[in-house]
């Protein structure tokens, strides 16, 4: 947690926890985006 609190004040991350980092963050995004789907009316949905 400090890592990324310190990427966000200009430090440096190391690749590794970057990639990491990066996984989560897309990981969450689409656990979000299928948990709203249902908000999608129906026109929209493919």
């Amino acid at each position: 947690m400090a890592e990324v609190t310190g990427l966000f004040d200009g430090g440096e991350l190391a690749d590794e926890d970057l990639d990491e980092m990066m996984k989560g963050i897309q990981e969450a995004y689409w656990i979000v985006k299928e948990k709203n789907k249902k908000y999608t009316p129906p026109k929209y949905r493919k």
